[in-house]
């Protein structure tokens, strides 16, 4: 603490006025009085930690991240304004949530390529005890704030990389710059986690060795991540290599059909198993030859062919299921309201065509058309009540819960979309 002038004392002689000041130093305050008043601004912490986190007294800041509570360190951990040698110091904290205040912050404190000698030492040291923490949610703290920087340890990131715990590795293997590609690989061969692998795959750039290595893995995950990824230097041969797999893993169709690359030879592999949507987004690209159009266009003929017959197969089994309900007594709202929530269409088309007593394609047709009030009309032609409508419009225009509107009691207008009534409604009405 500094010194203070407490009084003046002048010569005896009268003639000679000169006073000389006296110093002494401050007195600290007492032990009771300091705990006090740390317990208070702990209190404070608590209750509005930006009032300190504001603090930009240095000193202060100091003084507090070796005397105060945990709170009150945690705080000051996360302020910007701290000093270097207080967060050197607070990297050794005992308590893991002052450490992962701190790691959180690192990001911001990062020096340039401006910055002295000693800034980067520094730094360079708080980073190399935050890896080496063993909290492992200090670990991930530290790897989320130092995921994308290029001053960082080498060593503690590869450290970061290699750690068991996900949350720890994966931020630094899908994003930072230091981490190299034979470190990538060695997490691949391994196999330590398909969730690293994933994270890998969505990496931006992403080399060409390290696209192969997951291609032959055949992830999943990893693989799905890897095709939506449009910075990664897959091999045609990689990609030859997932089509030969592709067929009866789903969640890799979408994707693969979606890359600009892929070969005539893997063209015409998942040309096999696509739906009619996706076939017809291949034959529409350019630089294909009328042999390869005349192909897709076939494959595009079968599938909406497949579909047809699939959907008559439904649509007999439905009908046979609506027609043991009628004999039995049970074909009511919830006989429809079941089959709305499992999912069954052709159970409900099916249902409220023999309610309602319209044909089966005309409930189709009204059902599948996307327009609430003509199935507002069809629901209330069958007697259904309103409940049971917001069920059968749910299903077949996915409606979310948000838009719909609970059935209350005496309630005779249902909230519906403001939307026109299709042409052929007055036909339908007509012709029933």
């Amino acid at each position: 603490m500094g010194l203070q002038t407490v009084s003046t004392l002048p010569f005896e002689d009268p003639m000679v006025r000169v006073s000389l000041p006296i110093r002494i130093a401050a007195r600290p305050p007492e032990p009771a009085q300091r705990d006090r008043t740390l317990a208070l601004i702990e209190t404070r912490a608590l209750e509005r930690p930006e009032e300190l986190s504001a603090e930009t007294d240095a000193n202060v800041l100091a003084w507090l991240a070796l005397n105060g509570g945990p709170q009150t360190r945690r705080v000051v951990a996360s302020n910007l304004a701290t000093p270097v040698q207080a967060n050197l110091r607070l990297a050794e904290d005992d308590s893991d949530c002052v450490r992962a205040a701190l790691a959180l912050k690192i990001g911001p404190l990062a020096p340039t390529s401006e910055s002295s000698k000693q800034a980067r030492e520094t730094f360079m040291e708080i980073v190399a005890r935050l890896a080496r923490d063993a909290s492992p949610r200090v670990r991930a703290a530290l790897s989320h704030s130092i995921a994308s920087l290029a001053w960082a340890p080498r060593d503690a990131v590869k450290a970061l990389a290699h750690d068991e715990d996900i949350a720890v590795s994966g931020p630094v293997l899908e994003c930072s710059p230091l981490v190299s590609d034979a470190d990538l690989l060695k997490v691949i061969v391994t196999g330590r986690s398909p969730a690293a692998l994933a994270l890998i795959a969505r990496r931006r750039p992403l080399s060409e060795d390290v696209c192969d290595a997951i291609a032959l893995i055949q992830d999943e995950e990893a693989v799905k991540a890897l095709l939506e990824n449009n910075q990664a230097s897959i091999r045609i041969e990689a990609l030859d290599h997932i089509a030969e797999q592709a067929d009866t893993v789903s969640a890799w169709h979408a994707p693969l059909a979606a890359r600009e690359d892929l070969s005539l030879a893997a063209i015409r592999k998942v040309a096999t198993f696509l739906d009619a949507p996706k076939i017809e987004g291949l034959a529409d690209r350019q630089g294909l030859d009328d042999e390869m159009r005349i192909f897709l266009y076939r494959e595009m003929l079968s599938r909406r062919s497949e579909a047809r017959v699939a959907a008559s197969a439904d649509a007999e089994l439905a009908a046979s299921a609506v027609a043991v309900a009628l004999r039995a007594g049970t074909l009511d709202e919830n006989f429809i309201r079941e089959a709305a929530r499992a999912g069954q269409r052709e159970t409900v088309v099916a249902a409220l065509s023999q309610l309602a007593g319209v044909p089966t394609e005309v409930a189709r047709r009204i059902l599948s058309h996307g327009a609430a009030r003509p199935v507002t009309a069809l629901v209330r032609r069958a007697g259904l009540s309103m409940r049971s409508d917001y069920a059968i419009q749910n299903l077949f225009m996915n409606i979310p819960a948000r838009e719909q509107i609970p059935a209350r009691r005496n309630l005779a207008i249902p909230r519906l979309r403001l939307v026109a009534i299709p042409w052929w409604f007055g036909r339908v009405r007509t012709a029933t």
